[in-house]
């Protein structure tokens, strides 16, 4: 496995193609054949010498997601996320929105606990962090609300271009886009 995307890798620098599309991809076969990386996404930018915001995006009709964070135990998220952290992950959506056509992406971003935290009763990520994050984004004049409790942010989808997700609550973490 490691050695095809060493192969995608080098057809991408020599210009045969234009970008590396992979499904899931398994962590311990790949660490097993010497990937050091917590996973593919920390390869691709070292063998790239990218240092910049990386985040993995799924697509299907109508929906693109990304997240804030990946590839790491759920007790160790709430440590990950931080007001950075999530304006990195809303500035690289906007953009990724931006480039796909949407003029003016409408980011709807969701909380990490439930109900959002409920004023700290579920705990602080949203208070501390999320909410943080999503008003650096707006000095910044990106469109994005929240946080919005992740058990009912797709409902939110349906009225914005984008939906920030936490790792928590069933959800995969990520951002989504609707048209």
């Amino acid at each position: 496995m490691l050695h095809d995307l060493l192969d995608s890798l080098e057809m991408y620098r020599q210009g045969r193609v234009d970008s590396i599309m992979f499904l899931s991809l398994n962590k311990s076969a790949l660490h097993d054949a010497g990937m050091h990386e917590e996973d593919e996404l920390r390869w691709f930018a070292k063998e790239l010498e990218h240092d910049g915001v990386t985040s993995e995006l799924n697509f299907v009709p109508g929906l693109t997601t990304s997240r804030v964070t990946s590839h790491c135990a759920l007790a160790e998220v709430p440590e990950r996320i931080s007001a950075r952290s999530v304006l990195d992950a809303i500035r690289l959506l906007n953009d990724v929105i931006r480039a796909n056509g949407i003029d003016k992406p409408r980011l709807a971003v969701c909380a990490l606990n439930p109900h959002a935290g409920e004023n700290g009763q579920f705990g602080r990520e949203e208070i501390d962090h999320i909410a943080p994050g999503v008003r650096l984004a707006q000095v910044e004049g990106v469109d994005a609300q929240g946080p919005y409790p992740c058990d009912t942010i797709f409902i939110a989808a349906r009225l914005v271009s984008a939906v920030p997700t936490g790792r928590a609550c069933g959800a995969s973490g990520g951002y989504s886009t609707v048209k």
